[in-house]
């Protein structure tokens, strides 16, 4: 595809959700100052990209904290987590859990889960947590596949009725942060999953903000793609998309999972060059208005974004679940 028709395919893809968006209410973004733009990936040697207005996202693996204490113990597991806790310092103002409790098509174990997460949510705040705090992958419980044309109704079906039991957790949290990550090169495949992501986040906590987690890499659940970076152009799309239609993002990534250690900063890199092209060309965008502040003194200090053209997993094809987090 020629630069021009990239151009105008991105221009189309705007005004459809643009028009999208202005006609249907249930899109709609809950109204924040501004589209804020987290950072929580692992690389090593990365800069400090507060400069550039984006905001630090911690997460957290309360497994980690539980080690081998028995599901049953709950009170070890309190301890624990409220210890987990105190021990971030800096205190994050925000916080995604990563906890991802297995869904096994029985909404017995779904009301289990629920419960759970309650517990856990509870756990975090009586460990003096008073933050912003949501759950990865939560809210909406989301599936690629059943945001697409050839998908049978029983597992949206499934879907439907798992997140109206989910829905009491909105007492829980005060953000959402649903995984969109990317299993195929299919655009118009990954924006129906985006649609269809955010129609149930805004139908379950209308009032709730929405910063959906994305990653610049392919699912490494795909045997063909995994792992390889997403061309530019499509990661593009994804940006614009968001911008459209949640309340800002969060950018995962940064895991080598070959080495199994952090993976080293490349600020060469295209996702991250589109990021930047991004960050200064919306001006709903937090950190473009910062940007705006700063470019009138002493500027951003790393580099001038090229503008030239050139771990339990998400749910996928069959229903598995596993570990985006190392």
């Amino acid at each position: 595809m020629t630069p021009g028709n990239v151009g105008g395919a991105r221009a189309r893809l705007l005004a459809a959700l643009v028009c999208l968006v202005a006609c249907g209410a249930a899109l709609g973004a809950t109204k924040s100052a501004c589209f804020r733009v987290f950072d929580a990936t692992l690389y090593a040697g990365k800069p400090d990209l507060s400069v550039l207005g984006v905001q630090r996202l911690s997460v957290a693996e309360p497994e980690r904290w539980w080690g081998s204490l028995a599901t049953s113990n709950l009170t070890a597991r309190r301890a624990a987590t409220m210890a987990g806790i105190a021990a971030l310092h800096p205190q994050p103002s925000s916080l995604a859990v990563d906890l991802e409790l297995p869904e096994d098509g029985n909404l017995g174990s779904t009301i289990d889960n629920v419960a759970e997460y309650q517990r856990v949510a509870q756990w975090i705040r009586d460990g003096g947590f008073g933050g912003t705090l949501g759950f990865y992958g939560l809210l909406p419980l989301n599936d690629y596949w059943s945001a697409q044309p050839s998908a049978g109704p029983e597992r949206a079906k499934y879907l439907q009725n798992a997140n109206e039991h989910y829905q009491v957790l909105n007492a829980s949290v005060d953000a959402l942060y649903p995984s969109l990550y990317t299993f195929y090169p299919d655009q118009a495949g990954w924006r129906r999953y985006a649609i269809s992501t955010v129609l149930s986040a805004r139908h379950l906590s209308p009032a709730r903000p929405l910063y959906p987690f994305i990653w610049p890499q392919y699912h490494n659940s795909n045997a063909t793609l995994g792992l390889q970076y997403l061309d530019a152009s499509f990661w593009q799309v994804q940006l614009d998309t968001l911008y459209v239609l949640s309340d800002g993002l969060v950018v995962w990534g940064g895991w080598d999972f070959g080495a199994n250690r952090q993976a080293t900063w490349d600020p060469q890199a295209p996702w991250w060059l589109a990021l930047q092209n991004f960050l200064r060309g919306h001006a709903r965008v937090c950190a473009a208005q910062h940007l705006m502040l700063q470019d009138a003194g002493a500027g951003h200090g790393l580099g001038t974004p090229n503008t030239s053209p050139n771990a339990r997993l998400p749910t996928t094809a069959s229903g598995s679940s596993g570990s985006d987090t190392p």
